[in-house]
């Protein structure tokens, strides 16, 4: 029993390193941080991430390794998801727009962020859906 509260306490830290990552890739700023730069820094936590996972993974057992990476993966892709929503609706509203810089908007937040932040988003979801439905079909099997 307390393997598995550390399992899960492991697997939440785990967690918070691949939305870390995701937040990585959508920094911009006045200055953009290079994307060698982000690649850099996102793949490092993506791997401290992976070892933590993997760390709680053995606390666990290794039986269910698949499905507690899918569904980690997906719960970190629907709240970067949501998070990215939130700031969104947030930049839109007037009382926002008055406090930021007048030549910092929405608009002209760097796509290549976007497009990092968002793919990285669809790819964990993806991968994580991918995961959990290869860990029910081996069930099956058995």
């Amino acid at each position: 029993m307390i393997r598995k509260i550390i399992s899960i306490i492991i697997y939440i830290f785990a967690g918070i390193f691949f939305s870390a990552t995701d937040s990585i890739l959508f920094v911009a700023g006045h200055q953009p941080i290079p994307l060698s730069v982000k690649l850099v820094i996102g793949g490092f936590l993506l791997i401290m991430g992976l070892i933590l996972f993997f760390i709680g993974a053995l606390f666990s057992g290794l039986r269910y390794w698949l499905r507690d990476l899918g569904i980690l993966l997906i719960v970190v892709a629907v709240l970067q998801a949501f998070t990215v929503m939130v700031f969104f609706c947030m930049y839109l509203t007037p009382d926002i727009q008055s406090i930021m810089p007048k030549d910092m908007y929405l608009y002209q937040y760097s796509q290549n962020a976007l497009f990092l932040g968002v793919g990285y988003i669809i790819l964990m979801g993806a991968v994580g859906a991918l995961l959990v439905r290869h860990y029910k079909q081996k069930m099956q099997e058995y």
